[in-house]
């Protein structure tokens, strides 16, 4: 006898909770299913973003794939209005996502940081995406070893999206 999948575990759920983590599971798997995401940050501005796949197994943790939390920041950041040179710090960058559309839609100076081990993608997207942004390491146990904790106080807007995660909270 074969175990359900967890979507089919909680489509037979009629509890508004039930549903909400369908959609949630569901949204999930289309994202991290692609080595690309488009992300459309506003009319004029699409990003493309290169994901780890196996990021959440092969030690990188899970910053590797675009989550739900930096699609809505990133399209946030759109519909705001920033006053010209406006810069950015993003905390747990993972991908970079929602520091590099803060860089699309004009911020002077932005800043990427994430642990050193999860870095590669942020650094690849940057590239890949043709903006100007700075990659840091910060590890939040010890920010004082990071060159981004001695400019902290020199950005106008700090950004983190989905930069907890504990996966002993149930749904």
């Amino acid at each position: 006898m074969t175990r359900p999948d967890m979507v089919s575990v909680l489509s037979q759920g009629e509890s508004p909770c039930a549903q909400k983590a369908l959609r949630d599971l569901k949204w999930r798997q289309r994202q991290t299913g692609k080595t690309m995401y488009e992300l459309e940050v506003d009319a004029d501005h699409t990003l493309t973003l290169q994901q780890n796949l196996a990021s959440e197994n092969d030690g990188t943790g899970t910053g590797g794939t675009v989550w739900p939390a930096c699609v809505m920041l990133a399209r946030y950041l759109a519909k705001r209005r920033f006053p010209s040179g406006w810069t950015c710090l993003d905390l747990g960058c993972g991908t970079g996502a929602a520091g590099l559309s803060a860089a699309a839609l004009g911020a002077s100076k932005v800043a990427l940081t994430d642990l050193s081990h999860a870095l590669d993608m942020a650094r690849c997207n940057v590239e890949r995406n043709n903006l100007k942004a700075e990659v840091f390491a910060l590890d939040w146990a010890r920010p004082r070893d990071s060159k981004a904790f001695d400019l902290v106080q020199q950005y106008d807007v700090v950004l983190a999206a989905e930069v907890l995660y504990d996966p002993n909270v149930a749904l």
